[in-house]
C-alpha cells in the first residue's frame, strides 16, 4: 500500500474554501480555523470578493423570474441574529479563549446540549 502526502498551502487552501470547491470535512476544518483567525477571514474575504468581481465582469447576466428571484434571496439571506437554529454558523462568529465554547462550525455538529461542554 503506497500512499502520497500532499502539501496544499493555507492561502490556496483558504482560496479553495472561498471558492466552494472544498469537500464538507476540509471546509469544516478551514471554517473552525477561520472563527480564530483574523487575518485569515480576510483573505477569505477578499477572495470572495475577486471571486464576485470577476463573476460580475466575465459572465453575462441571465433574466429570471420574480419568483426565481425571490426564491434565491430567501435561500441566501440571513436572519441578522434572529433565532439561528437550523442556520449553519458563520465562520466569523469568534472563540479566541481556550476556555470557550468549540467553534461554531464544530459546535452546530455536536448533539443538543453538547457544544458547551467540551473546550477547544
Amino acid at each position: 500500500m503506497t500512499s502520497k502526502t500532499v502539501h496544499v498551502s493555507c492561502e490556496q487552501l483558504l482560496l479553495d474554501y472561498a471558492a466552494g470547491t472544498l469537500d464538507e470535512a476540509h471546509s469544516l476544518v478551514v471554517a473552525a480555523y477561520l472563527t480564530l483567525s483574523p487575518s485569515g477571514r480576510r483573505y477569505v474575504d477578499e477572495c470572495e470578493a475577486l471571486g464576485g468581481a470577476l463573476i460580475e465582469h466575465l459572465c453575462t447576466p441571465v433574466a429570471i423570474s420574480a419568483e426565481c428571484r425571490s426564491a434565491l434571496l430567501a435561500k441566501i439571506s440571513c436572519n441578522n441574529g434572529a433565532d439561528t437554529e437550523g442556520r449553519a454558523p458563520c465562520c466569523n462568529e469568534t472563540s479566541f479563549s481556550c476556555n470557550a465554547p468549540l467553534p461554531a462550525p464544530l459546535a452546530r455538529l455536536m448533539p443538543p446540549g453538547m457544544s458547551k461542554k467540551p473546550r477547544w
